[in-house]
């Protein structure tokens, strides 16, 4: 962000040289190149784009409408051109669906769409996190709270290594912000901040007197930062459920 900011103030400064010399003429200049850098086009979208954009438009109407199974055959569409298309699983599908399968009592089967982005993405660790909040939430809807522990702190420890995986690569883009993420990172991974994540899910699932196992747990992965195994991890935290 300060990045920025500080971008926007060498163009801020920029600008104000060009109205202390400029003319009528050439403020009527300015203003139509402003015009159109504004409207002008930016990104143009391709075919494939614009029909998965209206279908997931669609999804949306029938769900609005009511007409969840329409919703979710729409969805599962999307999914399909997705892959067709780029070759690849978007979390963002793979979520919505999930959510939208759970709402039409299909809980098996939405988990499935969790469960396949896992096992095909598991680098991208900023999705990993939102595909194990995800099942967190959907597996306390479930009141299967105890299971829900598991993926809530699956998803803080795949925010604190992808938090961690940024602070590198802004070390060498910009200053500021790498201090400013290695700060949160930093406030991320204290004691204080590991119990305001996993307090709530232990009330939850009325396990609050099991804190201390989760806690060891937690602290024994963590003493391999960055380099942790999710995988391990989450076995180590089943054997609680």
């Amino acid at each position: 962000m300060r990045f920025l900011n500080f971008f926007k103030k060498i163009l801020d400064k920029d600008n104000i040289q060009i109205h202390k010399n400029e003319t009528s003429e050439t403020h009527t200049e300015q203003s139509n190149i402003q015009t159109t850098f504004e409207i002008g086009p930016i990104y143009s979208y391709s075919d494939e784009e614009t029909e998965i954009y209206n279908l997931n438009k669609l999804a949306t109407e029938h769900k609005t409408n009511k007409r969840l199974d329409l919703a979710i055959e729409t969805l599962k569409t999307v999914y399909d051109k997705k892959k067709k298309y780029y070759g690849y699983k978007d979390v963002e599908v793979n979520i919505r669906l999930a959510l939208f399968l759970q709402q039409a009592n299909m809980f098996e089967e939405s988990i499935t769409y969790l469960n396949e982005f896992r096992e095909y993405k598991r680098n991208a660790l900023n999705d990993m996190s939102k595909v194990e909040d995800k099942t967190r939430l959907m597996l306390q809807r479930e009141k299967r709270y105890k299971e829900a522990i598991t993926h809530g702190i699956l998803s803080y420890i795949y925010k604190l290594i992808n938090l961690d995986q940024l602070i590198n690569e802004m070390k060498k883009i910009d200053d500021y912000t790498f201090r400013d993420l290695r700060k949160q990172l930093k406030e991320d991974l204290s004691s204080e901040s590991i119990n305001n994540m996993l307090t709530p899910l232990l009330t939850k699932a009325k396990e609050t007197q099991n804190k201390e196992q989760y806690n060891k747990i937690i602290t024994y992965h963590l003493k391999k930062f960055p380099s942790i195994n999710p995988e391990q991890l989450q076995n180590d935290l089943k054997k609680l459920e």
